[in-house]
């Protein structure tokens, strides 16, 4: 479950990339379609209409062009940061490295199972990942973290999260000695994102270090 976890993003990036090529490529025929929408029109309703549905497609590229550039970190001047590159550095160093073919095409049909907006079609996939021929050696460890005198602490997790599951929330809630607020919803990462009952918790805490009810749930 932790490699499915820990390369999901990743995934979901190549994705990402993918709908970019295709908006680009949308982008460019709506341009091309422009130039012709006229043609053909037998009327001035007909052209409204057309060029309605145009406009309309035209911006659902271009917010799919705005959710890849944010999702890699491209800037207004069309630089982007190093957030995707630092991710992968980190999670290579931090996992043991799976080049088991057998585990890679399973995890592949449980990716599929769970999210078949990835499923092509094509069989369960047993490539490696980049991590297979990464330079560094592995030299993360799990380990259970060491809480004595640490104030008690405030963890929200989400019930749908598609990067970071729910119950890895709860299991760090519960190796803090912590409290767990659960979120309700499909997002990643729920503090001041608009719910009020989860930003109130967590202004609380971070001011006063007031802690909601146990078994505090939002959304």
């Amino acid at each position: 479950m932790r490699k499915l976890r820990n390369s999901l993003p990743i995934r979901v990036g190549a994705w990402l990339l993918f709908l970019v090529m295709v908006s680009g490529a949308a982008f460019f025929g709506l341009q091309c379609v422009r130039g012709i929408q006229y043609q053909g029109a037998d009327d001035a309703r007909e052209t409204g209409v057309f060029s309605q549905m145009v406009e309309e497609r035209e911006q659902q590229v271009l917010e799919l062009l705005s959710l890849a550039d944010s999702y890699y970190g491209r800037e207004p001047d069309g630089r982007y940061t190093n957030i995707t590159d630092a991710f992968n550095a980190v999670r290579c160093v931090d996992d043991q490295r799976v080049t088991d073919r057998n585990v890679l095409r399973e995890a592949d049909r449980r990716y599929r199972e769970a999210a078949p907006f990835l499923d092509d079609g094509q069989p369960a996939s047993d490539a490696y990942d980049m991590c297979a021929f990464w330079p560094a050696p592995v030299t993360g460890e799990a380990e259970q973290p060491q809480v004595n005198g640490l104030p008690p602490t405030l963890t929200i997790s989400t019930t749908g999260d598609p990067a970071t599951p729910y119950q890895a929330g709860v299991n760090l809630a519960k190796a803090l000695r912590g409290r767990l607020l659960t979120y309700e919803g499909t997002q990643h990462t729920a503090f001041l994102q608009g719910d009020s009952c989860v930003d109130q918790a967590g202004i609380d805490y971070l001011v006063d270090l007031e802690l909601p009810a146990p078994g505090t749930r939002c959304g």
